[in-house]
């Protein structure tokens, strides 16, 4: 009989640490273990991962069959191939899903087709990714499959209503392209400048491109207290400009294999960022619209609504809505 009472008595032990530890799960990290509000934050994630692209131009878009030719060495042709656009297919022309281990990549036509179309001098393409909420981005990088472009730039749109805002200009040319001089001082917390870094031919294929929101931004480590740097880091679609194509000075001699060879193409689009929740929510999930679609939304904590948590429930008007801080989560007061 002590036997099965101890036995009893380790079941009980064992029972209550379970409970314990599942209540402790249950716990949102909006809340501390005596239920007082603390900031909180959706996970760090890459919003760009498997989302459908737009471009301005993409190879074989006209045509099923558009010749290109690939450069593996300095002025070398090494090899002419035929690129079938798979039409509907997912993969780089489709998806923002990009990867050196699946060999996939968008890319746009040629300077040889650019020409033919009599659409200017030089390929000029953009590619936008809508993110479909707004997000607080930390990085973006891209990994080029063709050379790097001389001169392009990157852009974001805080809203999905607002305008097209530069982010960073890359450019061999700041000046006489962007209007923009190189290797600016960053004197304000949102100034996009210019650098000819990333912009030199070589490599010839995977080429890295690595963009800090934050980096050098005067104020940075008051990010809390500055407006304008947290509307800076806030994107809702993301768009790649790319303005002028690296070549080695052989295009002018109008040879047609030497224009097909010329082209953008990128494997890799990664964009580092946590669901903007303003401080309010630990996730954001999916839920479906008046309209139907299905919408990436804040779990809105701490008596917040709204997509971003920007704003207080009806019940709770007591004071204005304020994003939640390391110090004070702002919790939003009424009924």
């Amino acid at each position: 009989m002590a036997a099965l009472a101890t036995t009893e008595k380790v079941l009980l032990v064992i029972l209550f640490v379970s409970d314990l530890v599942a209540a402790q799960n249950r716990l949102s990290p909006c809340y501390d273990s005596q239920k007082r509000p603390l900031r909180c934050e959706p996970i760090f994630s890459n919003p760009a991962f498997g989302l459908p692209i737009e471009a301005t131009n993409t190879c074989g878009e006209l045509v099923r069959t558009d010749p290109y030719g690939q450069f593996y060495g300095p002025l070398k042709l090494e090899s002419f191939r035929r690129f079938y656009r798979q039409t509907g297919a997912t993969g780089a022309t489709k998806d923002s899903d990009y990867s050196g281990h699946n060999k996939t990549w968008w890319q746009s036509i040629t300077l040889y087709e650019y020409k033919e179309r009599e659409i200017g001098d030089m390929v000029q393409a953009s590619i936008t990714l809508h993110l479909g909420k707004a997000f607080d981005i930390t990085y973006i990088r891209l990994i080029f499959h063709s050379p790097r472009p001389e001169s392009f730039s990157i852009w974001k749109k805080t809203t999905d209503t607002s305008d097209w805002e530069p982010y960073q200009y890359y450019s061999a040319s700041c000046l006489s392209t962007f209007n923009v001089p190189q290797d600016g001082i960053i004197d304000t917390p949102t100034r996009a400048i210019c650098t000819r870094e990333y912009t030199h031919i070589s490599p010839l294929s995977g080429g890295n491109v690595a963009f800090s929101t934050l980096d050098n931004r005067p104020n940075a480590y008051e990010f809390d207290r500055n407006k304008l740097l947290q509307e800076f880091v806030t994107a809702t679609a993301i768009q790649i400009r790319l303005r002028r194509l690296n070549t080695f000075g052989d295009e002018v001699f109008e040879d047609t294999s030497v224009l097909q060879s010329y082209y953008y193409a990128v494997s890799e689009i990664s964009v580092g960022g946590k669901c903007k929740c303003n401080g309010h929510a630990n996730e954001c999930v999916q839920t479906n619209s008046l309209d139907g679609n299905s919408r990436l939304v804040c779990q809105c904590q701490h008596n917040t609504t709204g997509p971003d948590c920007n704003q207080c429930l009806r019940t709770h008007n007591d004071k204005p809505w304020a994003p939640a801080t390391i110090l004070d989560a702002n919790v939003c007061q009424g009924q």
